[in-house]
Parts: structure tokens; sequence; C-alpha cells
């Protein structure tokens, strides 16, 4: 992580967070410092340590987890951009285990990564790109807020952007293809926290939103995506799209929770009540209100079978990945093999 603080009061508080071990570059100038925190289940090779940056080589044996990360801080001076960029494209691919660059750059690669402030300079150098380029690493995404920073005049916020982020090369995406970054909420920095989760899907705690086709039968759904999207306020095209989405997200989640009630619950209960019904007397019987029932347990009865389908093609699907992967490793270990022969 940047820091401000110098490496005593950064011991100090590492303890306060129960990590063994730790590592700190101290703040030069208004330029912050690095730290790194790690347990003792984390068996780390530092690889180079400088005032910008901490390359090392992570082993994790319970996790399985082997790969090289970098925890990078770029300069905020442009004095020092073209040396510092240099000698990060100077990288290049030295190997091929998984590889992973995280932190504050100090550059942005878009232009919608920046609102507010100067104009966007479009014959500006863009470092980011070329060293994305040269190193074969790719932008990890992520979720939460679209921007990393913001500065402040008064109680008015005059400019925010995306200075922080994370990038992977190919073999760090074939080894952990579900890594999420995540914002976090700014509170005691004008930086907003970023998290990496190379493998979200063992602590996941909620379910993943996914639109459900039989919401397309119903004319309210249609009412409800297109009252969010009619309207994003002032915003910026790429802030107007994050709105949106999460608040269609909300509010349909809200609609399903009240029309489509738990599957299996809803056909129990149905199923109770059509009982009920066909044991009345004769002159009490209702037949429409049964057809009625029969017909909404057909619906909840195929869309059921639709989520069956689905989630086996999945899981075929992960299946053939998994297999294909490991002819892919057994074939160039059989490669390997002949040439050291």
């Amino acid at each position: 992580m940047e820091t401000k603080q110098n490496s005593h009061s950064i011991k100090n508080l590492r303890r306060q967070c129960g990590y063994h071990k730790g590592l700190t570059v101290d703040p030069i100038g208004r330029a912050g410092g690095l730290c790194i925190w790690w347990k003792s289940t984390v068996e780390i090779e530092f690889l180079d340590v400088t005032k910008n940056w901490i390359d090392a080589v992570v082993k994790v044996p319970s996790d399985s987890f082997y790969g090289r990360c970098t925890w990078v801080y770029g300069t905020p001076y442009n004095s020092e951009k073209v040396e510092f960029w240099k000698t990060l494209n100077a990288w290049g691919r030295k190997d091929h285990i998984p590889w992973m660059v995280m932190g504050d750059l100090n550059e942005i690669s878009w232009q919608h990564e920046k609102e507010g402030g100067n104009g966007w300079n479009t014959s500006r150098r863009r470092f980011l790109i070329e060293f994305m380029n040269s190193c074969n690493l790719m932008d990890l995404g992520f979720k939460g807020q679209g921007f990393t920073w913001e500065r402040l005049m008064g109680d008015n916020v005059i400019l925010r952007e995306r200075l922080d982020r994370a990038l992977a090369n190919p073999e760090w995406l074939e080894e952990w293809q579900g890594t999420c970054v995540t914002h976090c909420t700014k509170i005691g920095s004008d930086h907003c926290p970023i998290l990496l989760d190379s493998n979200p899907a063992c602590r996941s705690k909620g379910n993943i939103f996914r639109f459900e086709a039989r919401w397309l039968h119903e004319e309210e759904c249609g009412n409800i995506i297109k009252d969010c999207w009619s309207d994003g306020g002032y915003a910026k095209n790429d802030v107007k799209w994050t709105r949106n989405l999460q608040l269609c997200k909300t509010r349909l989640i809200r609609w399903n929770k009240v029309h489509f009630p738990n599957c299996k619950t809803r056909i129990r209960e149905l199923t109770l009540e059509l009982e009920q019904l066909q044991n009345e007397n004769i002159q009490d019987v209702c037949v429409p209100q049964q057809r009625s029932i029969k017909i909404e347990l057909d619906k909840l009865w195929n869309w059921g079978r639709a989520i069956l389908e689905a989630t086996l093609k999945n899981i075929l699907a992960q299946v053939w990945r998994c297999q294909l992967k490991i002819f892919s490793h057994f074939n160039h270990s059989k490669e390997t093999t002949k040439s050291c022969s």
C-alpha cells in the first residue's frame, strides 16, 4: 500500500492489525512511501525494492498460490515520468509465470477515467498504455465507484480520476479467471482502497445478479428498465452507465422478490392449495381457480427446468475447460521433456 507514514509508525499499526511480517519504504517529499504486510502462512521472495515499487514472487502453499506480484507507486513528478516508465517498460516479458501489477500508477489511460479539471490532452504521451502493451498486461477492471482519487476545494469535488488499478498477464488470467478488483469506499484518504481477490468464488456470500429470461414476459419488467435508464442527470456517460446499471439491478431484485418468490416454496404452496380445492365438496369446487393454479405451476416447472439445464451446461463447460487445461499442461511437459533429451 502507499503510505505517508514512516516505518516506525507503520510497524506499530501492522502489529495492531495482526500481521506478522512487513516491509516499508519510507516516503520522500510529497511522494508517498510503500509498505507490504503478510502473515506467516505466506512466503515472499523480493526481486526488487525501490521508492516506487516492490517486486516479489509470492507463494501461499495452503492455497496453491504461486505468482509474481508487483506493487507500484507511480511518480507524481512530471520531470521523472519518462525515466520511470522507461524502466517499467524494460521489465518486458521476463518469464511466463502468473504476474499481477497493482497500485497508484498516477496515470489514466482513457478520457472517461477523468472528470473535472483541465480537458483531456490528446497529444500527451500515454505512458500507461505503452507499459501495458510492452509487458503484455491487461486491465482487470473493477467493481464499485468509477474514480479512485479526488481533489477537493472546500466542500466541492473539483477533479476525479481513476489513478489506481490492477493489471495482469495472460498466465495470471488463465490461472485465476475469476480475479475480482473492488474499489472500496474512501474514508481517511483522497484515494479509495483497492481490494484484489484472486479467488472470490470461494468467499462469495451473496448471490450473483442474473437477468432471468422469464422476466421478458412481464410488462412491468420492461417498464422498470425504461424508467431506470431514462434519466442519469448531468453526469458523464460512463458515470450515468454505472449509476443506472446499479439502480436497475436493485429495482429488478426488489420486484423479483415480490412477483417471483422462491420457486420451490411457491410450488409447494400452490400444490397444497390445489389439493385443498380438489378435496372440497363437489358443489364448492372452483374449476377456474384450479385451472389458474395449474397454469402457474406449469410456468414454475418450466422455469425450474430451464435453470437446471443452464446449470448443467455451465458445469459441463467448466469440466471441458479444466480438461483442456490439463491436456495443454501435459503437452507442454511432454515437449519440454523431448527438448531436454
